[in-house]
């Protein structure tokens, strides 16, 4: 059992978790109901269009996993309703800008760079080596969290205004309290470039709400989805975000790039993937720890073998696609980058990606990877360590990957 491989895999404190356990008994006062909580959003942002309709089948899919056997905490369901609640809010300022904006709609997305890889790949590191470049447009956890409206040129420059920073500095104190084993696995900051999946919550499409929640049975309806709409939702926030901003490329960052690669492309023609890949096994474990860390403060009553299951499957149907499909892959379009290349030489794995997608590559930016490098998280926080040996059946993954790793390992 995987279980066994975890105590306490959020790392909080005797105390933090002794005060969560007192907060159980309020967890059956947690309300997570679709009407009540959208017509909370209009009451609250005083507007009514929600735009294409398809985001309520989510919604309802979600709320009903999270009332279902996901078990949630108290923690668990305040923080679910919480980020509804706002991407709700979102996604009625969303709306409502795509109208007053028409001008940014018909401007083609600004030469996205997209990493598309298997979650622990060191796409976190890349992704912050290419978004440190000058001319580069990423999303912080301040502007991921509060998409609309977009921000001016002077609220660019100076990081968000106040009140967003404040947000996103209470999410990243939440985390560092609450799960502070987090931070040696995947750190999170004010500034930090995060994941493109913020940017399509207000589908209730997005893989950032299994990342966070062990809501299984959406996990599982999700895979069976088409995605489209939520990558235009995507394409559309891209386009008012940069529109009054400076920048003539975007660093983009998300294992649904790789889970989703076709769809992704024929939304965002304009897009040159990096995809990065490393040994499915070191893949998989490291995974199921951050999973472990991530979903352990929503539910005290993990079911480990489902969650690894249900990513195994998605992860190995992609990794099958990019097999099938890599006779066709354009070359101009789509770069390979293995794992051990970029731990060994991340500077020069940047340089040849810049040169590919032909970015400029100067001392300037020379300067900024090396700030970025010198800045390692590790040695703040600690090594994210784990035992593979404790969370993969190596022998029946190599099996399931194997050609996969024969192709791009």
């Amino acid at each position: 059992m995987i279980r066994a491989a975890f105590t306490n895999p959020t790392g909080a404190s005797p105390l933090v978790r002794t005060l969560l356990a007192a907060l159980e008994p309020l967890s059956a006062f947690v309300p997570l109901h679709a009407t009540e909580q959208m017509d909370r959003a209009v009451q609250t942002t005083g507007l009514s269009d929600w735009g294409e309709p398809s985001f309520r089948a989510g919604l309802d899919a979600l709320l009903a996993a999270a009332d279902g056997d996901a078990r949630l905490s108290a923690v668990g369901r305040i923080t679910l309703r919480n980020a509804v609640d706002a991407s709700l809010r979102n996604r009625l300022h969303f709306v409502q800008a795509r109208k007053l904006c028409g001008a940014a709609m018909e401007r083609p997305v600004r030469r996205p760079l997209l990493i598309a890889a298997m979650p622990r790949t060191g796409s976190s590191l890349l992704q912050r080596l290419l978004a440190s470049h000058p001319d580069a447009l990423s999303i912080p956890l301040w502007l991921g969290l509060r998409p609309t409206p977009a921000p001016d040129r002077a609220e660019w420059v100076a990081g968000g205004s106040r009140g967003r920073r404040r947000g996103a500095w209470w999410t990243a104190l939440g985390v560092r309290t609450l799960q502070p084993a987090m931070m040696a696995k995947h750190p999170v900051g004010v500034d930090h470039p995060v994941e493109c999946a913020y940017f399509m919550m207000s589908t209730f499409m997005a893989l950032q709400w299994w990342a966070v929640w062990p809501v299984y049975d959406y996990a599982e309806w999700f895979a069976r989805q088409s995605v489209t709409p939520a990558y235009r939702t995507f394409r559309e926030h891209l386009q008012l975000v940069q529109h009054p901003l400076p920048g003539t490329h975007w660093v983009l960052k998300s294992p649904g790039h790789f889970l989703r690669m076709e769809e992704a492309l024929s939304v965002l023609p304009e897009a040159r993937v990096v995809r990065l890949h490393r040994d499915p096994v070191q893949v998989l474990a490291s995974n199921h720890s951050l999973f472990a860390t991530a979903q352990g403060l929503m539910s005290s009553h993990l079911a480990h073998d489902r969650i690894a299951s249900i990513n195994e499957s998605a992860l190995a149907a992609a990794a099958h696609r990019a097999v099938a499909s890599a006779h066709r892959t354009d070359r101009e379009r789509v770069m390979d980058v293995r794992y051990e290349d970029l731990v060994a030489d991340p500077a020069g794995v940047v340089r040849r990606i810049h040169r590919w997608a032909g970015v400029r590559h100067d001392e300037g930016v020379e300067r900024c990877l090396r700030r970025v490098l010198q800045d390692d998280p590790r040695r703040r926080y600690g090594r994210h360590r784990y035992s593979a040996e404790q969370l993969v059946d190596a022998p029946a993954v190599r099996e399931r990957f194997g050609a996969y790793m024969e192709r791009f390992l």
